[in-house]
């Protein structure tokens, strides 16, 4: 075999085609796909986000302490691994709380209160109660925790029936950055203002498992001037009237001793005290509050005053606090050069769906975030497709340009061992578990050069309509 003839032969081939991309290149476009910002009108998010992206527009931003090590000491003889910020778990801050579930689990002492904080992903109880409900199955516990006075999603909230009067004035830590007094801890600070009609709340219990009563009804209110406030309310033939002492920085009434199906409150001459809510629990078990807000990143939360956070704790006693945030907001957090594209199939401007939308919402958000972690990707196209031929079955895909996902993920996508997942990966854990609830087939394409491809196909029902508008892009917006 003459291999000296097939070797210039192969460099003959690779001088001519360099010459000829030098010659071509002048006339090739710089860019394949024209970098074009996605239209966020519509997405909700609080005033100090919308700060924050002005600020930082240009500003280029490195992760200092990504690499810096933890080294933890020695608590109670238990020596944990030093770790990094970026690999973070913070396993050392989490053995009392797990001792106390153990003391709760083993013993049936004491209690625990987890206080969950979130956006709209949580939003009317979802996700928070399915997770307080898990908790108190296992180690007890009865009630759903702290509930505003008023909230925009009262309507949908499946855990409790929540219904208030329209004259409340409302203020929160999403829209205001310097309240007339601390906001509560749920972020916001209520007022019974109006003089002409009276403010009222109303709380009732349903079906769901460990709130089915209001166990040990209790008002938080701050501290005013006003020392003439007071609350009335009915307990079976009993009227009742309690008198407000707001003296301290963060004070209580309890209305009932016992558990109640149902109580509506009635605040006269209140004005200028703040209101924070009420918590039922019954002191036993697990207790989680859900903390939620359409809209927020999580910024707000540095708008606490201390001394009122200190106030609530000693008296609600928190022993885990979780931050859920950012998913509703990732159109405003797209890397700089990204784009998204939408794109519908005909048939979905026909035909209405028996669809939960909120587990649309949460499904298309899970694709988006992980469609972000795609390596070197800049262009994101969803496509949603409703199929209507038998059976029925609404296809969903997420496209990405760039060389994937990192291999780890693939891995754990693959492996779909939930139990392994850190809190970063809440986008896999969120996008198996719905795929699994909604009985969805989920199937990832990561390829190396060849970007992402996410395809999630979730069997309907559906009714023929002619609409002029798309339930899809509406979830996600």
């Amino acid at each position: 075999m003459n291999t000296s003839k097939y070797f210039f032969q192969t460099l003959i081939v690779v001088i001519v085609s360099g010459l000829s991309f030098l010659a071509f290149k002048t006339f090739l476009p710089k860019k394949l796909f024209a970098e074009s910002k996605l239209d966020s009108k519509n997405v909700v998010v609080d005033s100090l986000l919308l700060e924050a992206i002005a600020e930082d527009e240009d500003a280029t931003v490195e992760d200092s302490m990504a690499k810096t090590v933890i080294d933890y000491k020695v608590v109670n003889g238990i020596q944990f691994p030093p770790e990094t910020f970026e690999e973070y778990t913070g396993n050392q801050y989490l053995a009392t709380f797990f001792e106390k579930l153990f003391q709760l689990e083993t013993k049936k002492e004491g209690n625990v209160r987890i206080a969950y904080f979130g956006d709209s992903m949580t939003d009317g109880d979802l996700i928070v109660k399915d997770f307080r409900t898990y908790l108190q199955e296992k180690f007890g516990g009865q009630g759903v925790g702290f509930v505003n006075i008023t909230s925009e999603s009262a309507a949908s909230r499946s855990s409790i029936t929540h219904e208030f009067s329209g004259n409340w004035k409302t203020q929160s830590y999403l829209k205001v950055k310097r309240p007339s007094n601390p906001f509560g801890v749920n972020g916001h600070v209520f007022y019974a203002n109006d003089t002409a009609n009276v403010a009222w709340v109303k709380y009732k219990a349903n079906k769901t498992r460990f709130a089915s009563e209001l166990p040990h009804p209790t008002l938080f209110y701050g501290r005013s001037s006003n020392k003439d406030g007071k609350i009335k309310y009915v307990i079976g033939t009993d009227t009742i009237s309690k008198k407000l002492t707001p003296n301290a920085l963060v004070n209580t009434v309890v209305l009932s001793e016992s558990n109640l199906k149902s109580i509506k409150v009635n605040f006269k001459k209140a004005d200028s005290i703040p209101i924070y809510g009420f918590n039922f629990d019954d002191g036993k078990g697990v207790h989680v509050d859900n903390f939620s807000n359409r809209g927020n990143s999580g910024l707000p939360i540095g708008s606490f005053d201390v001394a009122t956070m200190r106030a609530f704790h000693s008296k609600l006693d928190y022993d885990l606090i979780v931050l859920q945030y950012g998913a509703n907001v990732l159109n405003s957090l797209l890397p700089d050069g990204s784009s998204l594209d939408w794109l519908e199939g005909s048939d979905n401007l026909t035909a209405t769906l028996s669809i939960d939308p909120e587990q649309l919402f949460l499904l298309l958000q899970a694709m988006l975030a992980l469609g972000l972690r795609s390596e070197a990707g800049r262009r994101l196209q969803f496509r949603v497709v409703l199929d209507c031929s038998a059976p029925t079955t609404l296809r969903l895909q997420l496209n990405c340009d760039g060389n994937g996902l990192p291999r780890h993920l693939s891995r754990q996508l693959a492996e779909g061992k939930l139990t392994d997942l850190q809190w970063r990966d809440a986008d896999i854990a969120l996008l198996q578990l719905l795929s699994q609830k909604v009985q969805a087939e989920c199937k990832v394409e990561s390829l190396d050069g060849l970007g992402l491809s996410l395809n999630v196909n979730w069997p309907l029902s559906c009714e023929s309509l002619a609409s002029e508008n798309s339930p899809f892009k509406e979830a996600l917006s």
